[in-house]
C-alpha cells in the first residue's frame, strides 16, 4: 500500500514535527495514532505501543476523553495479542468506562468486542460468547459491518479455541464472502486459520493444510507476522501428526513470536514452542 512506500516512510513523521512547534497537542495526538497504526499493521508492535502511548498522554493533555480512550483500547490490543492478557484487561475496561460515560456507541463496541476475544484467548468461553453476542448486537445496531465481520470471526475464534470449532467453520461461508466483499485481507487469514484449526482438530489433516498454506500466502503477502507465526504453528502441528518434519515450522514461528514480543499464545492454540512461548494459561516469557 501506500503507507509501505520507502518514500512515503521517510516522510510521515513529518507532521509530527509541525504539530510540536506550533504546540498543538491535538494534531500531534492525531499524528501518533497514525504511526501507531502504521507500526502495528506493518507488524513493528514495539515501536506502535511507544506512539499509542504518546498519543493517549497528548489526547489526555488536551482533554479529549474518547481520543485517550481510543489509544489506550489501542494499546489493550497489542498488549492482548502479545499474551499479556492481565495486563490489556483494565485497560479494555478503561476505555469501555470512558466510551460509556461520554456515550460514545462505536466505542463502546469495540471495547466489548476486544475484551471478549481477550477471554476466549484466556479460556473464559461463557463470558466471551455473551461479550462477542452483545458487540455484535451494538455494530449491527449502528450498522458497522466491518466491525460485524472482525467480531464474528473473533466468536469463529472462540469456538475454535472452546473446541467447538468444526460446526462453526462450516458455517462460516457468509463470513468469507463478507471479508472478499469489504476487501479486507487480515479478516480473511484469520477465518482461512480459524478454519483450518477446526478441520485440525477433527484429524481432517489434508483439508486443514490447504486451508493453512492459504492464510500463510495472505499473511505474508500483507506482512501480517502473528497470522504468519499462528499459521506456521498449524502447518508444524499437521506435519507432526502425519510424520513429518515440524521443526523449521516451529523455530520460524518462534522466531515472529519473539520479534513481535508475544510472551504467550491463545490458550489451545497448538502446543507450547520449544522455546517457552506457552498457552495463555501457562507460565510466560519475561518482557
Amino acid at each position: 500500500g501506500v503507507a509501505r512506500r520507502p518514500e512515503v516512510a521517510r516522510y510521515r513523521t513529518v507532521p509530527l514535527r509541525l504539530y510540536e512547534q506550533v504546540g498543538d497537542l491535538v494534531g500531534q495526538a492525531n499524528v501518533l495514532n497514525n504511526l501507531g497504526v502504521d507500526a502495528h499493521d506493518e507488524s513493528r508492535w514495539a515501536e506502535a505501543l511507544d506512539y499509542y502511548e504518546r498519543s493517549r498522554l497528548a489526547r489526555e493533555e488536551a482533554g479529549d476523553v474518547i481520543g485517550a480512550a481510543t489509544a489506550t483500547n489501542n494499546i489493550a490490543e497489542i498488549l492482548s495479542d502479545q499474551g499479556h492478557l492481565d495486563e490489556a484487561e483494565p485497560l479494555f475496561e478503561e476505555a469501555l468506562r470512558a466510551w460509556r460515560r461520554a456515550g460514545y456507541e462505536v466505542g463502546l463496541a469495540v471495547a466489548t468486542s476486544y475484551l471478549g476475544r481477550l477471554h476466549a484467548r484466556r479460556g473464559d468461553f461463557e463470558i466471551a460468547r455473551r461479550m462477542l453476542a452483545d458487540a455484535v448486537d451494538r455494530f449491527e445496531t449502528i450498522g458497522a459491518s466491518h466491525f460485524v465481520l472482525e467480531t464474528k470471526t473473533f466468536q469463529l475464534e472462540c469456538e475454535v479455541l472452546a473446541g467447538n470449532g468444526r460446526e462453526a467453520a462450516e458455517a462460516s461461508g457468509p463470513l468469507f464472502e463478507l471479508a472478499a466483499e469489504i476487501g479486507d485481507p487480515l479478516l480473511e487469514a484469520m477465518l482461512l486459520r480459524n478454519k483450518a484449526w477446526a478441520h485440525y482438530a477433527a484429524d481432517e489433516f489434508d483439508e486443514a493444510e490447504d486451508l493453512a498454506s492459504r492464510c500463510l500466502s495472505i499473511a505474508e503477502a500483507i506482512g501480517a507476522l502473528y497470522e504468519v507465526a499462528l499459521a506456521l504453528i498449524l502447518q508444524g502441528q499437521i506435519h507432526a501428526a502425519t510424520g513429518g518434519d515440524h521443526t523449521a515450522d516451529d523455530d520460524r514461528a518462534r522466531s515472529l513470536l519473539q520479534q513481535l514480543g508475544v510472551v504467550s499464545k491463545p490458550h489451545g492454540i497448538g502446543a507450547p514452542l520449544r522455546s517457552g512461548v506457552g498457552d495463555a494459561t501457562r507460565d510466560t516469557l519475561s518482557r
